[in-house]
Order: C-alpha cells, then sequence, then structure tokens
C-alpha cells in the first residue's frame, strides 16, 4: 500500500492531498516522509489525524472534528467531547514531538485545529511511539 491508497475513513478523501505523513489504516501506525520513526496511534486518534490531515494546512473547525470523530458512536461520542477532543490533540503532539517530525497542530482558541509541516529536519533514529 502505498501514501496515495490512504483515504479518510469518514469521507473517503485521499488523506493530506499528498503530504508527507500517510496512515495505515489497518494498523493505525503513521509515519512521515522518509523520517524513519512512526506512530501507533489509537482508533480516535487516527480519525482526528485524519481530519486534520484532509484539510491541512487549514483549519478544521470543532464541529467537523466532532463529527468525524464521533459520527459513527451511536451514542455522540463522550460526555464531554471537547475535553476529550483536546486530551487526543494534546497526545497526538506529544507523540509527534517525541518522534521528531516537523509537524504542529495549532489551536484556535474556541474555534478549530490545524495542521503544518513546520520544517523539513534532519531524520531521528529510528523509534515508534505509542499511545
Amino acid at each position: 500500500m502505498t501514501k496515495n491508497d490512504h483515504v479518510c475513513s469518514c469521507c473517503g478523501r485521499p488523506l493530506g492531498g499528498g503530504g508527507p505523513i500517510a496512515i495505515d489504516p489497518v494498523t493505525g501506525i503513521a509515519s512521515f516522509a522518509s523520517y524513519p520513526s512512526s506512530i501507533r496511534l489509537t482508533g480516535t486518534q487516527t480519525k482526528l489525524l485524519e481530519v486534520l490531515l484532509r484539510d491541512t494546512p487549514r483549519a478544521v473547525s470543532y464541529d467537523c472534528i466532532i463529527d468525524a470523530v464521533y459520527s459513527d458512536h451511536v451514542d455522540g461520542g463522550p460526555e464531554d467531547v471537547m475535553g476529550n477532543i483536546k486530551v487526543h490533540v494534546c497526545n497526538l503532539r506529544r507523540m509527534i514531538r517525541e518522534a521528531g517530525w516537523p509537524v504542529r497542530i495549532t489551536t484556535y482558541y474556541g474555534r478549530s485545529y490545524a495542521l503544518a509541516v513546520t520544517e523539513m529536519a534532519a531524520t531521528p533514529q529510528r523509534q515508534m511511539v505509542s499511545a
């Protein structure tokens, strides 16, 4: 499977417009371009990263994120949906930082999140970061 074979599980569109992040939807492992480090994602983290990648570098509203992440939940997701999303964003930021990827998730308080590649840095040593 190539990076171009990865599609959003919510809308079926290609992820990231051909960007450097690829997610294997079967294993939940995300990789970044030629970087040897990869990230093991939970199901919720995969959906969250997919929706951010889909519109990179544009910001994605909280409502779109909630719909993408929890649309398949009969009960609409956890009671504190935004609190839950904030925890997952925090964990994604930590895992991205630990993997050494030049990626930033920006918060537009009260409105949205945006994912952007900041710069292509030197390739770090191989590692696996898990949730």
